[in-house]
């Protein structure tokens, strides 16, 4: 697996604006199409959210020498296929809320 971190002070100004925690995500070359594959997955990379868009922008910045970090709005459990569940309006204002947050708190060396 390959493992790329965030930016130090990046992370901790999304931390402190969404009230959250940092956790590990991961990706694959396929969504997880139920329950048991995400479990799974979850289980062998040690990761608490599926990102595969992340992972892109992550590697980008990477070979770029850029800072990254990443706050996704999570809308629905990894594997729960049913649109009906999910709260994407309410992640997307989460999420939007954070990020403006951390941009006014700004990172502390990044």
């Amino acid at each position: 697996y390959e493992r790329l971190a965030c930016a130090p002070a990046w992370r901790e100004a999304l931390v402190t604006a969404s009230g959250t925690v940092a956790l590990p995500f991961a990706t694959s070359d396929a969504i997880s199409g139920d329950l048991d594959v995400a479990s799974e997955r979850a289980e062998r990379s040690g990761a608490s959210v599926e990102s595969m868009e992340g992972f892109g922008a992550a590697l980008a910045c990477a070979r770029l020498g850029l800072p990254f970090a990443e706050l996704r709005g999570i809308s629905n459990v990894a594997g729960v296929r049913d649109k009906a569940a999910w709260d994407v309006r309410g992640a997307v204002r989460a999420a939007s809320d954070a990020i403006l947050a951390a941009l006014r708190l700004g990172p502390s060396d990044d």
